[in-house]
């Protein structure tokens, strides 16, 4: 069963203490979960959680013949974050309600429209097994649909992380899935996915700490651009083998500029900038105009 650990402040000696919620939050399952993350799927505001599943391989097989899942423990779980300290499952509401063995999990916004998509790199560590990985396209009304094999990423191995970051600096996020390794004799080749996606527009932000972290690891962003807002977070990563770029890269569609800026540092610092350009990358330093 799944442990959720809300950090709290004890009333009577200020000291930060952790509170087992997972019951009162309404996130105990999947019951073999893998990788955790939060995002901000539905662009609200409020942190959503993902938790992926290493489902046993019969469970995979008989979810790709019948297009869901056998039995309930073994989906993932996307939980909506309701603004009022609960969960709602959403998983199956989603689309997500089948199995899959995955070694590896994180999410980006691959095709730039301002909404993250969801990797999951497939496959248990016996040398035996293969399934092809996921790519869910988050299609911005609450459900995912995948489509790796549509754009030729349905590659067959051991995923055991994967990563989100923009490296040929052309605006886009790109793709890595370190692969394989468990056993001796595993030589299957890891795989970095150049992102050919164009006509879409984007914000790449590097924000550098003074009170807060150097990296700005934390730290909330609020983007309002072409009449939509959207949400982001600077992390760290989300499990084994999972890093995505520190540099938010911001997909904004067809946004022509940036109405507003947002930055809500973890120090308490709140920096607001108004009308700037798009397609570039863009230094905050906390408590300064942007460079």
């Amino acid at each position: 069963m799944n442990a959720f650990y809300r950090n709290d402040t004890d009333s009577q000696t200020g000291e930060v203490v952790f509170a087992e919620v997972a019951r009162e939050t309404r996130t105990q399952l999947p019951i073999g979960g893998y990788y955790t993350f939060f995002f901000d799927y539905d662009n609200d505001g409020y942190l959503d959680l993902f938790c992926s599943e290493l489902s046993d391989y019969e469970a995979v097989l008989y979810s790709k013949l019948h297009g869901h899942t056998r039995l309930d423990r073994n989906r993932p779980a996307l939980y909506r974050n309701e603004g009022d300290g609960s969960f709602a499952d959403m998983t199956y509401q989603a689309g997500l309600g089948k199995s899959f063995g995955s070694t590896g999990a994180h999410y980006g916004d691959f095709d730039g429209d301002g909404y993250p998509d969801i990797y999951l790199a497939n496959g248990g560590a016996e040398m035996t097994r293969l399934e092809p990985d996921a790519l869910l396209l988050n299609r911005r009304d609450g459900t995912f649909v995948d489509i790796a094999a549509q754009i030729g990423l349905e590659q067959l191995g051991k995923g055991h992380g994967v990563t989100f970051a923009d490296y040929d600096g052309d605006g886009d996020q790109d793709i890595y899935v370190p692969v394989g390794g468990t056993y001796p004799g595993d030589l299957w080749k890891s795989c970095l996915f150049r992102n050919d996606t164009s006509g879409q527009h984007w914000l790449a932000l590097r924000l550098v700490g003074a009170r807060s972290n150097r990296d700005g690891i934390g730290a909330r962003v609020r983007v309002r651009a072409g009449g939509r807002t959207q949400y982001a977070e600077v992390s760290s990563g989300g499990g084994f083998g999972v890093n995505n770029s520190l540099q938010l890269e911001i997909g904004l569609s067809q946004a022509q500029r940036i109405e507003e800026l947002e930055i809500r540092w973890p120090s308490g610092q709140v920096n607001i900038h108004r009308d700037l350009a798009v397609n570039r990358v863009l230094e905050v330093r906390e408590g300064e105009a942007p460079r």
